[in-house]
């Protein structure tokens, strides 16, 4: 059975990157995903996989904080997966 909650509903667009940070904690998924979503063209978009407790804040955070667009937020079955969108 999938528990899943959608904290911001979006159509997923097309994905160019994915990102696997399942298994390492605060800072290292925020600090990963920053340097992978410098390497994407902007208008792109990355889907990042995470297992932090902290992840949800944290990548809500960033995102807002580098200007960076956070398209998609779920929990599913304790993970995290996030599509964001590089803005800029």
């Amino acid at each position: 059975m999938t528990s899943e909650t959608n904290t911001t509903v979006a159509t997923t667009p097309s994905i160019y990157r994915v990102l696997d940070a399942r298994g390492v904690l605060c800072p290292l998924p925020i600090v990963r995903l920053a340097a992978a979503i410098r390497e994407l063209p902007v208008g792109a978009h990355l889907r990042l996989l995470a297992t932090d407790p902290g992840s949800d804040a944290d990548v809500r955070a960033w995102a807002r904080e580098s200007g960076q667009d956070l398209i998609e937020a779920r929990r599913v079955d304790g993970e995290f997966h996030f599509v964001l969108r590089r803005a800029r």
